[in-house]
This record gives C-alpha cells, sequence and structure tokens, in this order.
C-alpha cells in the first residue's frame, strides 16, 4: 500500500495505544476516539481495521507487528509485549547507509568541539554495532575518511550556540592576525560557520555597526551582556556567503565573472568537485585541459584556493586578479631562491 504521512501517523498512534500499560486491551472504539482527539478529524471503523491489517501483514511497511485480538477483554495487544514498530529494524542497506554517515562524523568524536555531539555519536555507532556488526566484523574499518583535528577555540561552540539561541549579546577580544592585535567588541551572535577545520562567529559589531567575522581561535574574555540584542533586519545567513568562497562576507556590489583554465591534470577533478555552485564549464580544451567560470566575489580565499594548484591553472579573467596571483607566484619564487642560495 502507499504509504503517506497521515497514516504513518496513525500507525504510530496505534502502536501507542497497544503499547500502553495503563490501558491495556484497547477497543476499537478507543482507537477511533484516540486518532480524532489526536489528528483532529474522525475515522471510520474500516479505516481502523485497514491500519491494523496493514501493520500486520503489508510487505512494503515491513512491520509485520504482531497484533491480536482478545476475546476475553474485547481489545487488541501485542503478543509480543516487548514489540514496538520503533524497534523494526533497518534493511541492510539502510544499515549500510547509517554506517557510512557515521564513520565520517565519527572523527569529529575525539575533539572538544561539543560534549554533547559527542555522547549522539557513540549512541550512533553503538547502536549500529548492536544492529549487526561485532567487534571482528569483516566490514568494519573499510571507510577512512579524512581526520578532523582538534583546534584552539572548538570548547567556545558551545557557549556561542547557547548565546545564539537565546539572543544574548556576548563582549569579547579578538585578536587579528592582519592587524597583529587584540580589539575590544561587543557583538550580537547570529551563527556560526565552519571552514576548513575552523570555526568562525558571525554576528553585528556594535563598533563597527556591521556584521563581522570572528575567528574561535582568536577570541578571548568572553562575557554575556545583559542588554538588548539587536536583529538585523532582512538577514539571510544562506545568502550572506552564497557568492563567496570561505567565510569572506559577501558585502556590497555584485559578485564578478572569474574565467580560468586548468590543465589536464586537475580537468578531472575540477569538474567531479566545483570549487563553487557556480562553477560552469564553457570549453573543453582539446589537450584535456577545461575553462570555468566562477561568480564570485574576490576575495583573501579565492587567491588561496587558486595559488594552491599551482602551474595547473591559469587566471584568464579579471586581469587585476590575474596580476594578484602572478605577484604572489614571482614573490614564492624569489623566497624559494633567496632561501636556496642561503642553504648553499
Amino acid at each position: 500500500m502507499p504509504l503517506n504521512k497521515e497514516a504513518t501517523l496513525r500507525y504510530h498512534i496505534i502502536d501507542e495505544c497497544l503499547r500502553n500499560k495503563h490501558k491495556p486491551y484497547p477497543a476499537i472504539e478507543f482507537l477511533m476516539e484516540t486518532l480524532e482527539e489526536r489528528l483532529g478529524k474522525k475515522f471510520t471503523v474500516s479505516t481502523i481495521q485497514k491500519d491494523i491489517k496493514a501493520m500486520k501483514e503489508d510487505e512494503e511497511l515491513e512491520y509485520f507487528a504482531p497484533i491480536c485480538f482478545s476475546r476475553q477483554f474485547m481489545g487488541y495487544y501485542y503478543s509480543n509485549p516487548e514489540y514496538s514498530i520503533k524497534k523494526v529494524p533497518l534493511h541492510t542497506d539502510e544499515i549500510e547507509a547509517l554506517e557510512f554517515a557515521a564513520s565520517i562524523i565519527q572523527q569529529y568524536k575525539n575533539t572538544s568541539i561539543s560534549g554533547t555531539f559527542s555522547m549522539a555519536v557513540d549512541k550512533v555507532l553503538t547502536s549500529l554495532k548492536a544492529k549487526r556488526h561485532s567487534e571482528n566484523d569483516v566490514n568494519t574499518n573499510i571507510i577512512f575518511p579524512e581526520k578532523s583535528q582538534d583546534f584552539k577555540g572548538a570548547e567556545k561552540i558551545d557557549f556561542f550556540i547557547h548565546c545564539i539561541r537565546e539572543k544574548i549579546p556576548v563582549s569579547f577580544v579578538h585578536y587579528s592576525y592582519h592587524e597583529q592585535r587584540f580589539d575590544s567588541y561587543i557583538v550580537h551572535p547570529y551563527f556560526l560557520k565552519e571552514h576548513r577545520n575552523k570555526w568562525y562567529l558571525i554576528g553585528y559589531s556594535e563598533s563597527r555597526k556591521s556584521l563581522r567575522i570572528f575567528g574561535l581561535d582568536r577570541i578571548e574574555d568572553i562575557l554575556m551582556l545583559k542588554k538588548r540584542f539587536f536583529a538585523m533586519p532582512g538577514l539571510k545567513p544562506l545568502d550572506i556567503f552564497k557568492d563567496s568562497i570561505g567565510v569572506f562576507l559577501s558585502g556590497v556590489g555584485k559578485p564578478k565573472t572569474i574565467k580560468l583554465e586548468f590543465t589536464r591534470n586537475v580537468s578531472g577533478f575540477i569538474n567531479s568537485q566545483p570549487l563553487h555552485e557556480s562553477q560552469k564549464i564553457i570549453k573543453y580544451l582539446e589537450h584535456g585541459g577545461i575553462i570555468v567560470t566562477l561568480q564570485v566575489h574576490q576575495c583573501p580565499e579565492l587567491k588561496q584556493l587558486l595559488l594552491s594548484y599551482g602551474s595547473d591553472v591559469f587566471v584568464m579573467e579579471p586581469v587585476s586578479l590575474r596580476r594578484t596571483i602572478e605577484e604572489e607566484l614571482e614573490k614564492s619564487l624569489r623566497n624559494f631562491k633567496t632561501k636556496s642560495t642561503r642553504k648553499k
């Protein structure tokens, strides 16, 4: 039978009634009244009977609920008192999918990002192991995601989550790598963002009167403030980094068209793992390379990303970005030559 949201709700309510030890052997009239009270509409005897039949026999649902009718008490019950549709075993492919997801999140388990998060990961892994695996299962240790390293500032995540949810302004000092100094801020925190295994706080700065980004690893002396929280009108978190690489705030102005040529050495990677959601391949070159365009703001993160591809990328447009990359490469070459000369 086709499964829909209302039917699923009915199955779960019937399941709760059958497991209610304070009101055992619910009659069909009681089930109808409970469903009407919980879902706000009337149901017929025929509907309830079909639901019970589906819970017992439907192969798509795979509940195979052991529902019986007691003539002595004129009501329904589970022949297995421990049964619940919420405890129905997962399919093998569903377990494998969860195991894959669990292997990805397990890399965070031993970091200090969040004690609550770590406990949740433990519960998922323990539950999956109980479902299918033993410690010596031949299928274990076949997925090795990149390990997430702990970092300074991770212990502040829980604190800021609390302040964001409860809309509590905070004060702290933050160190700027660029200016090489600490500055004091009063910030109204909005959300957290992760980039390259580091976490950042995004919030409204009272002194700068604008949205700002603060690295958690550079925040010290945090205090919660008893003052009115300021919510920026029209703020849409999902749009803030839409046209950016990394944690660069888009700010004012439209993103620029970035035109790049990649060699055949990396074209496959660029094709399968785009640099940005706006990436478009506009030409496949005879030697195996590709030309792509991005619609993003020029920012330090974009520059660092392009420099990481070395000689396998050429910036076609804009000219200003190409000159920036050229200057950085020339500096790098001079630095290597200088260091090499000293070593000799």
